[in-house]
């Protein structure tokens, strides 16, 4: 979700629009940076891109899985329990070597078993003092899926991912948890 393969242009990416907003309304110098990759769960890249992310010593860091690990097709597929293990993991390793930065969950996109995955993210960010975005409205309204026959930078739309509608949504709520952080 987080790469934007299925926005009208890359920029459309809730991350892109997120880094556009801390600048222009905030008034931050902001670099987007990160790892992102179709398919990916904690375990397959964020777990082992962890250190790469304190590296660049972020003051706000966006977290968006639970998606994939529900894929049972998926090598790197985790049950709830397992999902929750790992998600712990990374936002523990992320608070302690970043105690000033600021990490916010996002929900998992749709799949077919969401309520235990959103659950995971909704349990990891209250044990670990993180805003946790649900955007689980934005995936029950369709108009922000894109179609089949959706043009996107990256080709046709696939009928699952968030539109450059949705991603727009995404960002909305992304705003909102934000402003509660920066702006209170």
């Amino acid at each position: 979700m987080a790469a934007g393969f299925y926005t009208a242009k890359e920029t459309d990416s809730y991350q892109y629009r997120i880094r556009d907003y801390l600048k222009n309304n905030l008034g931050f110098s902001v670099s987007l940076d990160g790892f992102w990759k179709a398919g990916a769960t904690v375990t397959s890249l964020a777990l082992p891109n962890v250190q790469k992310v304190i590296a660049m010593k972020p003051d706000l860091i966006s977290i968006e899985y639970g998606t994939n690990e529900q894929d049972t097709t998926n090598p790197y597929y985790a049950t709830p329990e397992q999902f929750k293990t790992n998600l712990t993991q990374l936002v523990t390793q992320l608070r302690s070597a970043l105690p000033k930065a600021r990490i916010v969950l996002l929900t998992p996109w749709q799949s077919t078993t969401p309520a235990p995955y959103r659950q995971v993210v909704q349990a990891v960010g209250a044990a670990n003092s993180g805003s946790v975005v649900d955007i689980s409205s934005v995936w029950h309204n369709q108009a922000n899926i894109s179609s089949k026959t959706t043009q996107s930078w990256q080709g046709t739309g696939d009928g699952y991912h968030p539109s450059s509608q949705g991603n727009l949504a995404i960002a909305r709520l992304m705003v909102k948890a934000i402003d509660k952080i920066y702006v209170h």
